[in-house]
């Protein structure tokens, strides 16, 4: 039912962009949900369906979600760490430095987004 349909999203970052509704409802469905019901798009046939079925599962999809991750300790047979220092520590015991290179290209990528304090400075009042 939701063929043809496309939904603009607005990333957080600003920018826009047109996605078929089955993938967005398939990634965001309880904030698709949302949307439908503020903007009085929850009588359409392509969402009455499912809108208030989601939103009564709101808390335990998002339970769902929280405990998948907090439970994923490999991903396509590789171990993924949820710290920089468990990262390292597998790097330490394999005998490599990917995570370690992986981190610093990430810091790398995304300089521009931090400033680094010297050990003297103070952090701004409102950053962290």
């Amino acid at each position: 039912m939701t063929k043809g349909w496309n939904i603009c999203l607005e990333w957080k970052d600003g920018t826009t962009s047109w996605l078929p509704l089955i993938d967005v409802k398939n990634s965001f469905p309880v904030h698709l949900a949302e949307y439908a019901i503020t903007n009085n798009l929850h009588h359409y046939p392509e969402f009455s369906w499912w809108v208030n079925h989601t939103l009564k599962k709101r808390k335990a999809f998002i339970k769902a979600t929280k405990s998948t991750y907090s439970q994923r300790t490999h991903k396509f047979g590789i171990r993924v760490p949820k710290t920089v220092d468990e990262a390292l520590k597998i790097d330490y015991d394999a005998g490599t430095t990917y995570w370690y290179e992986a981190i610093q290209k990430e810091i790398k990528n995304n300089r521009q987004a931090f400033k680094f304090l010297n050990d003297d400075e103070q952090v701004p009042i409102g950053y962290k």
